[in-house]
């Protein structure tokens, strides 16, 4: 990891919806070539503060910063951003095809047609994209979208890329492919934060795991570093979310 610059900072940051407090000054760095996976209860906090990570929310206090700029000015000014998010309902536009999709986010990524060529080919056939690419977005089933999507997102080979649940609608080949991605893309360098439910993805992946409850990181480290002697990380989550 880098002594330098995180990719991404949160410094005591503070959200509430409704007068509850659904992130409650929350502290995180993510390093460059850091995967760090988010666990947590539904209601910890977890995709708001990923929301709150690329700018689509704003923060009631603290800083958001990545490569040491404030998130705020990558947000709404046309140029092209270091990062790209993924939720876990991606949008598609349901008119366009994947192959088009790919080409419009190359375009306002500034990235060249050949090179948005040449990533959806290997992107693209590796994640099952490319048997539909001339398909509109309007016949895709769940599991067809979730491919699109993060194959739109893997297109400028972002320095951050945020992804909620990931794999949730992909079969196991995908899933297996996905999963390489994502370790290739960390050993280049890239900063990855994403958030799932299932505990073996976060132990496979994970070079740190945050465990998130009532919008707090109540427990972060390397998957091993979590559990006491004698737990399973299942065991360890929940002693760690049982309030």
């Amino acid at each position: 990891m880098s002594s330098n610059t995180p990719v991404l900072r949160l410094e005591a940051v503070t959200k509430s919806f409704s007068g509850k407090k659904a992130v409650d000054l929350l502290n995180l760095s993510i390093e460059a070539g850091e995967i760090y996976v988010f666990l947590g209860p539904n209601g910890a906090g977890k995709t708001t503060t990923m929301k709150i990570a690329v700018g689509l929310i704003r923060p009631e206090h603290g800083n958001v910063s990545i490569l040491g700029k404030s998130v705020q000015s990558f947000v709404g000014h046309g140029t092209p951003v270091p990062f790209s998010y993924i939720p876990e309902e991606p949008h598609l536009y349901e008119r366009l095809t994947a192959r088009e999709f790919f080409h419009f986010i190359g375009e306002t990524a500034g990235i060249s047609k050949s090179l948005v060529s040449e990533r959806v080919q290997d992107y693209g056939q590796r994640l099952g994209v490319m048997d539909f690419i001339d398909d509109a977005a309007i016949t895709y089933s769940h599991g067809m979208r979730q491919r699109v999507a993060v194959t739109g997102a893997l297109i400028s080979k972002p320095t951050l890329l945020v992804i909620d649940e990931p794999l949730v609608g992909l079969d196991p080949t995908t899933a297996i492919a996905l999963k390489a991605i994502l370790r290739e893309l960390a050993a280049e360098g890239s900063s990855i934060l994403l958030s799932t439910h299932t505990l073996p993805i976060a132990e496979e992946l994970a070079d740190r795991i945050g465990v998130m409850n009532l919008g707090r990181i109540v427990a972060e480290g390397p998957p091993a570093s979590l559990a006491t002697k004698g737990e399973t990380l299942e065991q360890a989550f929940m002693r760690l979310t049982r309030a």
